[in-house]
C-alpha cells in the first residue's frame, strides 16, 4: 500500500502533536477515504510543521527515517511538492508570529 499525504478532514478525540504538543481533534486524510489508514496516512502538524504518521489508536506519533524515505520514494513529484509547500507555509507563519510577539 501506498503512503498518502492527508487530504481531507476527519475528527478524532483530541490528541496531541508528539513535537510540539500542538493540540488537535481533526486530522487530513489521503485519497477520498472515509476513514483514516492507520500507519499510512501521513498527517503535517499545523502549528509546527512535524511531519506524523496516524497509528491505529489515532494518535499522531513521529515519522520513522524509514517511513519517510519509503514515502519518498513512492510519492509522485506533485505529492513531494505538496508536502515541501505545506511545511514552506506553516515555516513562515511561525516566523511571522514570531516576529510579531518581538515587536509587541
Amino acid at each position: 500500500m501506498k503512503r498518502r499525504l492527508s487530504r481531507k478532514k476527519f475528527t478524532v478525540p483530541e490528541r496531541l502533536c508528539p513535537y510540539c504538543g500542538h493540540l488537535y481533534d481533526r486530522v487530513g486524510l489521503g485519497s477520498d477515504d472515509t476513514a483514516p489508514t492507520p500507519n499510512w496516512d501521513i498527517i503535517v502538524c499545523v502549528k509546527c510543521g512535524g511531519v506524523c504518521m496516524l497509528t491505529s489508536a489515532l494518535l499522531l506519533r513521529k515519522i520513522t527515517e524509514d517511513e519517510m524515505a519509503e514515502f519518498i520514494a513512492e510519492a509522485s513529484p506533485e505529492e513531494i511538492k505538496d508536502l515541501q509547500g505545506r511545511r514552506s507555509v506553516i515555516d513562515f507563519v511561525n516566523r511571522v508570529r514570531s516576529d510579531n510577539a518581538k515587536t509587541n
